[in-house]
């Protein structure tokens, strides 16, 4: 039994197996942090001593600062889902304004978050799910369409979606099941990128060479904190520098005298309109849905 310093309660694991396996300890020293204070709010996308306990230990370079807007409960929500969906399509597809996203698998963790930052990025967004309620939730976190991937003919409906030019990206989460479909969705340039697969697949590797389309797997612990860190602030810049260009533009549409924004549906003011809602809305919060 650990002595002379503050005690918690974990679960520990000594060996494989089911539940059973998980032992209730109350004897367990609690960890000392270093460089970060106590009190500083934080979230960290894996410790060193396990999770199951009232305390944890986490290597610096897996904690971050958990902004004041969200709470411990989406704080603990963010690391796994979030960080694997902005590396997904900020470090792997280097998405832009204005292109299409097709979220292979939408209303899981992973899912859910790129529909969320493909939107707030300005992209517009396509998800599949395989329920009536992961359906709603993908729309309700930034899809503007959905399709039921249970449907037999449901490639057929995103293809009509998006007409011949095809689908900018993919973000795949079962890989072993759709890879072949993707790659026929695809735009020429298009890129398919693999959160996901449950085992092989055999595709026919020309359909890659019309398009020059590519295949991207994505490893999350390939990541680095410098990493994400750098990409965010990048993409920060990008989007005040869109922001800045469109209010330009804004402002001499009106001083030319053409209709003022949203006051014709279809016009090009009105398409500003919407291109600077889609570019500027912040990414949602864990848990929180919104019509």
């Amino acid at each position: 039994m650990a002595t002379g310093q503050k005690l918690m309660r974990a679960i520990r694991v000594f060996e494989f197996g089911g539940p059973e396996v998980l032992k209730l300890q109350s004897d367990i020293a609690v960890p000392i942090p270093k460089d970060h204070q106590k009190g500083d709010r934080v979230f960290t996308t894996s410790t060193i001593s396990g999770g199951y306990a009232e305390y944890a230990l986490a290597a610096d370079h897996s904690v971050y600062t958990l902004p004041e807007k969200l709470d411990f409960q989406q704080g603990a929500a963010i690391g796994i889902p979030y960080f694997t969906a902005f590396r997904a399509l900020l470090h792997s597809a280097r998405v832009k304004a204005g292109e299409s996203v097709l979220v292979h698998g939408a209303s899981g963790g992973v899912g859910l978050a790129a529909c969320q930052i493909a939107r707030a990025y300005g992209l517009k967004v396509l998800g599949t799910a395989g329920t009536e309620e992961g359906q709603n939730i993908v729309l309700q976190n930034g899809a503007h369409e959905v399709f039921n991937h249970r449907e037999l003919n449901y490639i057929d409906k995103i293809k009509k979606s998006v007409g011949e030019k095809g689908i900018d990206v993919i973000i795949e989460m079962l890989a072993n099941v759709n890879l072949s479909n993707d790659l026929n969705l695809l735009s020429y340039g298009g890129r398919v990128i693999v959160v996901g697969s449950r085992g092989p697949i055999e595709i026919n590797p020309r359909d890659t060479m019309a398009k020059e389309s590519s295949i991207i797997g994505v490893a999350l612990y390939s990541s680095t904190k410098t990493l994400f860190i750098y990409f965010n602030r990048e993409k920060q810049r990008e989007r005040e520098h869109k922001q800045g260009e469109w209010e330009r533009e804004k402002q001499a549409s009106r001083g030319a005298g053409n209709p003022r924004r949203g006051s014709i549906p279809g016009c090009w003011a009105h398409d500003l309109s919407r291109r600077q809602t889609l570019t500027t809305e912040p990414p949602r919060c864990p848990g929180t849905h919104t019509s």
